[in-house]
């Protein structure tokens, strides 16, 4: 932005020093360093972030205030939470950049808590641009970051969460009717997190977009995302869940309107028993679309369960599965079209089995993920056959005589998909 100058003598020159003083009041006092902030008696960067955060003016609804504190590429050491109870930004130069604001050895207490604790008040947070870790020794139970109540509009750009003793990131709603809603995690880092890299209670078009899902501490049972309670329109896409990830990747109980759009799984070695990548509990309207899931161990892709309604598997490729891709408590709640399955049982087959002469029947096994819902059954000689014993594995075609070989043609699916 440009100021406006003037060269038409004294008058001029006065409304020029006022511009001045106005460019400066209102563009400039939005904007410190916390470099400015820190005394030479000052342990580490704890105090200094009190200051800047107290020194940003408040913002009260669309007028002016809060402000941007700019972080150099350094490192910031801090041993308290940072309370962030007002709208404001915190610019770094890259979570990859050299700026890591890191919680030192022994220091126990969250990083970040951002929002109005038993409050019903907004606030709109920016974050871009740091590494947020903790270094050495904590006891349990504490994030890099935790975001409190009435949180809108906020945007978190370009995060590292590194090493915590709870989730990287926690939502928690401690006062009823707060609604936080439109919030945004774009190219986003979540790693070594105890039980999940991100647990939330409660959001409205709540958006995770080109995040990263990493590395669980080491033999625990992490997941990445676990959001419970309501959430509407829930976006999670183009995210990348490394294999690390034991207990699952995404856990959703309770939201309504989801897209789980264009995401890729890794494989997992080591999962813990029963889990999917994909697990819901009472969601509605869920589409699962274009992502690439791999796996080793996981025994499912995609696990709907109890309470489910309108949930839609389309056009993603599924690979490799230690159970099956899908397990439905109710099928009739879902749809499933046009995906892939690579090296994994299928939801269709077909083949042939032969009754042996001198036999009755003959036991095939159909290789589908779960009981097929029709065999059908085509002899090739004029003789009477039927199906019966139709198993998760295994159909018994039957015929009355027992003398010559039969082969019959059978095809077995999911009349579903």
């Amino acid at each position: 932005m440009s100021r406006i100058t003037w060269s038409d003598g004294d008058t001029g020159l006065v409304v020029k020093a006022a511009i001045d003083d106005n460019f400066t009041e209102i563009y400039k006092r939005g904007f410190v360093s916390l470099e400015n902030y820190l005394l030479d008696s000052d342990p580490d960067y704890t105090l200094a972030f009190q200051r800047a955060v107290a020194a940003l003016p408040e913002s009260t609804g669309f007028e002016y205030g809060g402000g941007t504190i700019m972080l150099e590429g350094k490192d910031y050491t801090i041993s308290e939470t940072i309370v962030i109870e007002k709208s404001i930004k915190i610019i770094g130069a890259g979570s990859d950049a050299g700026t890591r604001i890191s919680l030192a050895d022994g220091s126990n207490c969250n990083m970040f808590e951002i929002g109005k604790r038993n409050s019903t008040d907004p606030i709109s947070v920016t974050m871009e641009g740091i590494r947020i870790e903790m270094l050495g020794t904590q006891e349990a139970g504490y994030s890099n970051i935790v975001l409190y109540n009435y949180i809108r509009h906020s945007h978190f750009n370009d995060l590292f969460l590194v090493h915590a003793t709870a989730a990287n990131l926690r939502m928690i709603q401690d006062v009823d009717g707060t609604k936080p809603h439109n919030n945004y995690f774009y190219g986003c880092a979540f790693e070594y997190g105890v039980g999940y890299s991100v647990e939330i209670e409660h959001d409205y078009n709540l958006n995770f977009n080109s995040c990263y899902f990493g590395f669980g501490v080491i033999g625990a049972a992490t997941q990445g995302i676990y959001i419970r309670m309501t959430a509407e329109n829930l976006v999670i896409s183009n995210c990348w869940f490394l294999p690390y990830n034991l207990a699952g990747c995404i856990k959703l109980n309770g939201p309504d309107h989801v897209r789980i759009i264009n995401n890729v799984f890794g494989g997992t070695t080591g999962a813990v028993a029963g889990s999917a990548k994909i697990d819901l509990t009472g969601c509605l309207n869920v589409n699962i679309g274009g992502n690439i899931v791999e796996d080793g161990t996981h025994p499912y892709a995609v696990r709907v369960n109890a309470n489910c309604e309108n949930i839609k598997i389309y056009d993603n490729i599924f690979t490799s599965y230690a159970t099956a891709p899908y397990y439905f408590t109710d099928k009739s709640v879902v749809n499933c079209h046009d995906n892939i399955f690579k090296n994994a049982l299928l939801q269709n087959n077909y083949g042939a089995g032969t009754i042996a002469n001198g036999q009755t029947y003959v036991d095939v096994t159909h290789g589908i993920f779960t009981t097929p819902e029709s065999v059908n059954v085509t002899p090739q000689e004029n003789e009477a056959v039927w199906v019966s014993d139709v198993g998760a594995s295994t159909f018994r075609i039957n015929r009355v005589g027992s003398s010559g070989d039969l082969v019959c043609n059978w095809f077995a699916g999911i009349k579903t998909y």
